[in-house]
């Protein structure tokens, strides 16, 4: 029997730099997102569900996309 997997890679890595208004808090987070609108929601849904925080109480200062090497 011969399985074929597939590996599908994420895409990109942003690190996302802001402020939580309500905890005043900053925060740092390396997010894997296939572009960088895509990673500010996952921040976005992150500190929501984790904190309980509406977006407008999320601050991104930040995002910019860094390298990563995959090969080790």
């Amino acid at each position: 029997m011969n399985i074929n997997i597939k590996v599908v890679e994420m895409g990109k890595t942003f690190k996302v730099e802001g402020y939580l208004i309500k905890l005043q808090r900053l925060f740092k987070k390396i997010i894997e997102a296939e572009s960088a609108k895509h990673a500010i929601d996952k921040v976005y849904c992150l500190f929501g569900s984790h904190n309980r925080l509406k977006r407008t109480l999320i601050k991104i200062d930040k995002i910019e996309e860094i390298k990563v090497d995959k090969n080790g």
